[in-house]
């Protein structure tokens, strides 16, 4: 029986969910159910058929022997609406008897007309018995069920037809009741909409005994996938101190992977016996990790080899990887000289060489015991298994299994990590292109292991000193794996002193960056502060840094222009298959290569095609854009090539952003024009969302530069310094704030500048300093800072105003001094006799939303009003305020 993993198990969840059988069944009802005609029953007898074989087909072969057909299945399923169908046929002669005799003897006339005309119930009765209403009602049946059928029109009081209509409804009331014990019932979408506009709790559906029944099923094996695998690994390796019987109960759950809930009382019961149990005092803690994971890492292969060896369905991360491996193979092609084929022989050839688990299980086991144990993979690893791209992918696996065992929030869905291990293999090796051999890398003994250990130590408390605002930086890079990377630069001319005082920058990200942007060979440097990149022809460029607030920070942004020519390629295809749109665009490929990644060729004819195009065909909007599109196609062309002509690295950098700008601008046309031309013709497509480029990344000019100047200092104070400091310059002034040099950068405790934006006012007040405005009335608990703030701004220097009684003075620019006035009385609000010190005490006191509170209040006092309303939880009240704009009052 093949092992069900948790997405098949949440999927058969979805599909026992009675919402699944109503969307069945209403599909049903449009197409079977028309002219008033309903099924016998809550559910229709073709949506049970098409619900029941489902169950049966993908559900109940996982659960052991199935004993009955789908046929003999599915007829329990329709046992309701048999018996009923069964009653019915069993009473049709004397309802036919019954219908006759009613027709035969009427005894009403139309209601309410002058002058009475007989009932039309008895001549339409007497229509269908004779055949005449075959069209409408097939059977007696439909004629008793129909909401059309002139038995249950509101008009009818004969109680001969009532009392008809009261015995088939109580047949089906029965079959209802016995439908929905088997199967289940929830709320209408009427009273699920109203129960959603009254705030009422809405109800779970309630299922059947089947339903019921199969959902437990699969919930006993999905609790498995919640157990803790740190808890797991916790009872497995002291099974000795759980007795016999437990442990037997608890390895056959572990081994068929199905948990009930007395199941998991035990294990919960058994962790926490043995980890309040003493320690053996001859057993160290450093042992009794290693014996943990050792002994996790060996069932996790077992358990792993399984899920490998099987192939996958289709998932998101195969098809894109899939995408990124032809382009991959595209550029190898261009770069090797070879032919498309030949490389996709090669990476087909790798792929199934890596995805026989016996060639990797070893190194596997050994790069899973470096990442669980904490050991840093260059104190054990060589340097040339290091740099290979399948033991990377190894090691990126292991530590997502690492974060998984160690957080323990679920157990592992190994086919999910077995399709990531395949994932990560094929990222890191260039989807295969890569044909190094394997490292075949030897488990570590203990002894080792603790060595490794001690070496790894040493090296953390050296990387202390790392710049930690990269950190986040690198994370991003190594999800969108950049070709490029753009910044604004300048080149300029160094004299021997300055080349003398150039500062290396260390930090690998930076270095990654500048590389994407400037080419191989390049490194950075910092010159009296400023971050330069010097590069592999010997140009030294500046990069020109953006500011804020007077601060510098370097500006970089990472593209994927693989990613980017791809997703041009695949929108420019969709458009070619427009026969109007292909023959204006003019982009084509080359018909001898016929795969993406070619460059395009343009035909600068095409356009003139675009005054021929009938208006019946596109309409003028359409037209544009497709002149617009022609202008991007043949800048994009002639930026290409005059790209190929350009010998200066400025020049040549400049075209580079030139080139990814206009590429970026064509990509979003034509995925524009896409959309709508695809639309407008009713036609469907499909583009997978690949991201090409991230936001912008911003290193902080003057972190940056005190980390390389002084990192010991920066790592003590900053790193380590939980937050308490920050880094500013020694000369305040504007015009010194974007200066980095060394002498003029210091450390200081973070309040000194914690808050201070360009706009701030500099308060002061009772000896207290502020470094903002905002900053006081938080400290004071004022709650009439936007009023305050709004006063201040028109002041002049020397000017003052008063407010709850402190004067505001602002003495000089960006400078503000408070005094209490003479005669200082405590604000209070008033409400129902009741004094509150704050709008905030009242809002608590009263259990409404404080934030609501103060956002009407600001409103009204920037109207100027006197007074406002505000409903809180169905209840008005109104607020009156002082002349100060502080509530006095509340109605």
């Amino acid at each position: 029986m093949v092992a069900l993993s948790r997405h098949d198990l949440e999927q058969m969840l979805s599909l026992l969910d009675l919402t699944t059988l109503e969307s069945i069944d209403a599909k049903c009802r449009q197409d079977a159910y028309t002219f008033g005609n309903h099924p016998l029953l809550i559910y229709s007898a073709e949506a049970l058929t098409e619900y029941a074989s489902a169950i049966y087909r993908y559900i109940l072969p996982h659960y052991g022997a199935v004993e009955l057909t789908e046929e003999e299945y599915v007829a329990q399923w329709l046992a309701p609406h048999t018996n009923l169908q069964v009653q019915l046929a069993s009473k049709t002669e004397d309802f036919i008897g019954l219908l006759r005799n009613i027709a035969e003897t009427p005894t009403e006339s139309e209601p309410n007309t002058l002058p009475p005309v007989p009932n039309r119930v008895y001549s339409e009765i007497s229509d269908f018995l004779s055949g005449k209403n075959d069209d409408l009602y097939s059977n007696l049946n439909d004629f008793l069920f129909s909401s059309y059928s002139p038995l249950r029109r509101d008009t009818v009081t004969d109680a001969r037809v009532l009392a008809i209509i009261a015995e088939v409804e109580a047949m089906r009331d029965a079959g209802n009741k016995a439908l929905t014990a088997f199967v289940g019932t929830q709320l209408t979408l009427t009273q699920q909409a109203s129960a959603a506009v009254y705030g009422v709790t809405i109800p779970k559906p309630k299922y059947g005994t089947e339903l019921s029944r199969l959902r437990q099923l699969v919930d006993d094996r999905l609790a498995y996938y919640n157990l803790n695998p740190k808890n797991i690994a916790l009872i497995t390796a002291h099974k000795d101190r759980i007795p016999e019987a437990d442990w037997a109960t608890i390895s056959e759950t572990l081994e068929s992977k199905v948990v009930t809930e007395e199941v998991r009382k035990l294990i919960r019961a058994s962790v926490k016996a043995i980890k309040q149990a003493p320690t053996p005092i001859t057993v160290t803690e450093e042992v009794d990790i290693f014996d943990t994971n050792e002994l996790f890492i060996h069932e996790f292969m077992l358990q792993l080899e399984q899920a490998y060896s099987k192939p996958l369905p289709m998932t998101n991360n195969a098809t894109l990887d899939d995408v990124f491996a032809d382009i991959d193979a595209i550029y190898l092609t261009q770069a090797q000289g070879t032919s498309f084929e030949a490389v996709q022989d090669q990476q087909k050839s790798t792929e199934e060489w890596y995805y026989d688990y016996h060639n990797i299980s070893q190194s596997l086991s050994a790069v899973l015991q470096i990442v669980l144990n904490d050991i840093a993979p260059n104190t054990v690893l060589s340097s040339d298994a290091l740099s290979h791209g399948a033991i990377h992918g190894m090691l990126t696996f292991a530590e997502q299994l690492k974060y998984k065992y160690n957080t323990g929030t679920q157990a592992f869905d190994y086919s999910q990590l077995a399709d990531e291990l395949r994932h990560q293999l094929r990222v890191h090796t260039g989807y295969f292109t890569e044909t190094r051999p394997l490292p075949e890398l030897e488990s570590t003994g203990r002894e080792q292991l603790l060595n490794a250990q001690e070496s790894t130590a040493q090296q953390v408390k050296l990387a202390d000193t790392s710049f930690d605002i990269t950190k986040p930086i690198q994370q991003s890079l190594n999800v969108l794996r950049p070709t490029i990377a753009l910044t604004e630069c300048e080149e300029i001319s160094l004299s021997e002193v300055e080349i003398q005082s150039l500062e290396p920058v260390s930090d690998h990200t930076i270095q990654e960056l500048l590389l994407l942007f400037a080419g191989k060979g390049t490194t950075p440097y910092l010159l009296r502060g400023d971050l330069l990149a010097h590069t592999k022809d010997g140009t030294y460029l500046k990069i020109i840094p953006t500011k804020s607030e007077d601060y510098v920070s370097y500006k970089f942004t990472a593209i994927n222009g693989k990613v980017l020519n791809w997703l041009i390629n695949k929108y420019c295809e969709l458009l070619k298959a427009i026969p109007e749109y292909e023959k204006l665009i003019g982009y084509y490929r080359d018909p001898v290569n016929e795969i993406f990644g070619i460059a395009p060729q343009y035909d600068y004819d095409a356009e003139d095609s675009i005054d021929t195009i009938s208006l019946d065909a596109i309409d003028n909007n359409s037209i544009c854009t497709l002149q617009k599109l022609n202008d991007l196609l043949k800048a994009r062309m002639h930026s290409s090539q005059i790209h190929l002509g350009l010998n200066s690295i400025s020049e040549q950098l400049d075209s580079q952003t030139r080139c990814y700008w206009e590429d970026d601008a064509l990509y979003k046309c034509l995925k524009s024009t896409v959309k709508g031309v695809y639309k407008e013709l009713g036609l469907k497509y499909y583009v997978p969302f690949t991201k090409y480029y991230d936001p912008p990344y911003y290193i902080s000019g003057h972190y940056l530069a005190e980390w390389v100047y002084d990192p010991a200092k920066y790592t003590d104070k900053i790193t380590n310094g939980n937050g308490a400091n920050s880094i500013d310059h020694i000369r305040i002034g504007e015009e010194y704030r974007s200066d980095n040099s060394k002498e003029n950068l210091r450390i200081k405790p973070k309040p000194y500048n914690s808050g201070r934006t360009s706009k701030s006012i500099e308060t002061h007040y009772n000896g207290d300093e502020y470094v903002s405005l905002s900053a006081y009335c938080k400290a004071v608990g004022l709650e009439t800072y936007d009023y305050l703030q709004e006063i201040t701004y028109n002041l002049n220097p020397d000017e003052s105003f008063e407010s709850d009684n402190r004067t505001y003075t602002l003495v000089e620019h960006k400078k503000l001094v408070v005094t209490d006035s003479e005669f200082k009385v405590a604000n209070q609000i008033t409400y129902k006799g009741k004094a509150y010190a704050t709008a905030k005490a009242f809002a608590d006191d009263v259990m409404i939303d404080y934030k609501s509170l103060h956002n009407a209040l600001s409103s009204a006092r920037k109207a100027g009003k006197s007074e406002f309303e505000r409903k809180f939880k169905n209840k008005k009240y109104r607020f009156y305020l002082d002349g100060n704009g502080k509530i006095a009052n509340i109605v």
